[in-house]
């Protein structure tokens, strides 16, 4: 049996014109990206007449979900890279993903496509050309050269210095 195709749609798809009228299969989103949008008063009215005709559904994901989002977020130090939004939006894709369908998160953040590479749920780029790496970060001191765990403090608890990201594995996508 098939599974349902669906997309997630992050607010850099909304905003470089994507439709979700467009979509072969249900697009969703989260209500943090419908804020998002609102700025824009012709994007707002376009991304209000999708979720009107049920073009477009914006969702909040299971407390589980996000959960698990937040451990995968802090296992690759991703956290400084992403917005609540982000995150809730990913959590969402898995929910999907978990509920059997088939998941596509089109959005041009780098940080989303690695995380989502992680989660094993595909991504669409939109205006960039996504990811082939994906990444593992760590955080250091430029002035004192420690390093920390990529969920560390902003700042060096040493030196009081502000701290840097550096890849510390790579994997292909």
């Amino acid at each position: 049996m098939e599974k349902a195709k669906c997309y997630v749609l992050d607010a850099t798809a909304l905003i470089q014109g994507l439709a979700p009228t467009a979509l072969s299969g249900e697009a969703f989103t989260v209500p943090g990206v419908v804020e998002e949008v609102r700025a824009s008063e012709v994007l707002s009215m376009r991304i209000e007449a999708a979720i009107s005709s049920r073009r477009l559904k914006a969702r909040k994901p299971s407390k589980r979900s996000a959960a698990a989002i937040k451990e995968v977020v802090k296992s690759l130090g991703e956290g400084s890279a992403l917005s609540k939004t982000d995150k809730e939006l990913l959590a969402l894709a898995l929910d999907l993903k978990e509920g059997g369908r088939e998941v596509a998160i089109i959005s041009d953040d780098y940080a989303i496509q690695n995380v989502s590479a992680k989660i094993r749920v595909s991504f669409i780029p939109v205006a960039a050309s996504g990811i082939t790496l994906a990444f593992t970060w760590s955080l250091f001191c430029p002035a004192c050269r420690r390093t920390y765990p990529p969920n560390s403090q902003p700042t060096c608890p040493v030196c009081g210095t502000d701290l840097k990201r550096r890849v510390v594995k790579r994997s292909k996508v």
